[in-house]
């Protein structure tokens, strides 16, 4: 009975009680059907040094308990089960032997979601966590200016920051070790084209909106002053087709592979084969010359000055009449003289770079080679002080951090975030960072800075999940692998 505005009403049918427990319950049972055999499929096969054995988990069994519930409790003992694998031992040149191999006894859960052990009843608590994913957040730096940075929180393995300083520049820091260009992990990850460069699938309505870079304006009133700042669509990143695209109708070739994706020709596309039909993009960043292509648009510039010119990248190759270089393609005409040489040229149209700021500095921080190998070595060096640095060392180094499934796992739900977040359709298997997670996430962090997007509050409840019972037991046993 409850008093309701003055009158008494009664409720006409009782509610039933939920099963308070049937969270730990199912939580087990995955643990048992899928957890285990997934933690078992992750190690499996476990090679040795020469590359020649290998032993896989193919199957497990789990046994009956030796006592009841009640005979534990009597006998101070643990309510368990013996836990036995299947072994697939492969040898070069000889035969395949297969064994059952005893693992170890494991705690059984009881009807009541708790556990027997040593005779006392137990419980797991399910844990409040972050959950995994990419979150956007700012700082106000000793200058006064807000800096954006983003942290991309895997579910098992080291933590990427990709931070803005008070000059520009973009960097990285994996874990607890030191800050680089991110433009050289970019390159970096060319080195992976086997688990890095996964491409993007999407709409071709969905990529009208995705690739653009927003720009801070600010808007004036009719005396001149400036009323508000506006972020406002400055250029399109400059992706390319990962495959060829078809008319789905015809069969007829409308996008080339590696051919630049524009927005004139995914308006084009979209008026010839409809917005719905699924396209394939990625980047390239192979080179600083590629980074530079990515977050930039050309210009023309009509009998450029030396005022025009400076502090521009022309995109091919400046000679006087004699034919002397006077700067190369892509190189930044950081000095007078140079500028006034490129002006006295008298040059009808000069074609440049727009690059953007964040880019530009971070690109002239890079000061490595410009190659993914020269961009590991270095990476190498940061992360390992004092260690020889080897071609070799170095790959497996970055191999480890990101691309080895028991060392790194963004998890189901860690991608579901990340797409989120990012407007990306990545595939569910995409349990890595990639290449154009890291582009996304820098386009986000630019925009940011133009009053584009929103920043995410790490302590909101929508930020947390909850770790049942049977995800931290297939931690705890992956800690033990």
């Amino acid at each position: 009975m409850k008093e309701i505005q003055g009158r008494t009403k009664q409720t006409r049918k009782a509610i039933d009680i939920p099963n308070l427990v049937e969270l730990q319950l199912s939580s087990y049972k995955w643990f048992l059907e899928e957890g285990l055999q997934e933690l078992f499929d992750s190690f499996s096969p476990i090679h040795d040094f020469t590359n020649t054995t290998s032993i896989s988990i193919t199957d497990f069994t789990l046994g009956e308990p030796k006592y009841s519930i009640e005979e534990c409790r009597d006998r101070d003992t643990t309510f368990e089960a013996p836990i036995k694998a299947k072994v697939l031992l492969k040898q070069a040149n000889k035969e395949e032997i297969e064994t059952e191999v005893y693992l170890g006894d494991l705690p059984l859960m009881t009807d009541k979601g708790t556990f027997i052990i040593n005779g006392a009843e137990r419980v797991v608590v399910s844990q409040l966590a972050r959950s995994p994913g990419v979150y956007l957040k700012d700082t106000l730096d000793y200058s006064g200016r807000v800096l954006y940075f983003a942290t991309i929180i895997p579910q098992e393995g080291a933590w990427v920051d990709i931070e803005t300083n008070a000059h520009h520049q973009l960097e990285v820091r994996i874990g607890q070790t030191k800050k680089f260009p991110v433009t050289t992990l970019f390159r970096a990850l060319e080195a992976f084209p086997e688990r890095g460069l996964i491409p993007l699938e999407m709409p071709l309505e969905v990529a009208q909106e995705q690739f653009w870079i927003y720009k801070n304006v600010e808007i004036l009133n009719e005396k001149g002053q400036v009323v508000r700042a506006e972020a406002q669509k400055d250029y399109f990143l400059a992706m390319r087709f990962a495959a060829p695209l078809a008319d789905p109708k015809t069969g007829e070739i409308v996008a080339e592979e590696d051919e630049i994706v524009t927005q004139e020709k995914v308006a084009a596309l979209i008026e010839k084969i409809g917005g719905s039909t699924l396209a394939q993009f990625k980047s390239n960043t192979s080179t600083v010359h590629d980074v530079l292509d990515l977050f930039s648009r050309r210009v023309l510039l009509e009998n450029p000055t030396s005022e025009m010119v400076f502090h521009r990248r022309p995109t091919s190759d400046i000679v006087d009449a004699n034919g002397k270089l006077i700067v190369k393609a892509y190189e930044l005409i950081a000095d007078k003289t140079h500028a006034n040489a490129v002006a006295k040229l008298k040059l009808p149209v000069l074609e440049v770079l727009e690059v953007n700021p964040y880019i530009e500095a971070t690109v002239q921080q890079d000061t490595i080679p410009s190659d993914p190998n020269s961009a590991l070595l270095d990476i190498y060096k940061k992360i390992r002080p004092g260690d020889p640095a080897t071609l070799e060392s170095a790959r497996n180094l970055i191999q480890s951090i990101f691309y080895d499934a028991r060392r790194y796992d963004m998890a189901r739900v860690g991608r579901f975030k990340v797409n989120k977040k990012l407007g990306w359709q990545m595939p569910e298997h995409a349990r890595a960072i990639t290449k154009e997670d890291l582009v996304a996430i820098v386009r986000y962090i630019i925009n940011l800075n133009s009053g584009e997007g929103t920043t995410d509050d790490i302590d909101h409840l929508e930020n947390k999940r909850i770790r049942s019972v049977g995800e931290l037991l297939q931690s705890q046993l992956r800690m033990g692998f």
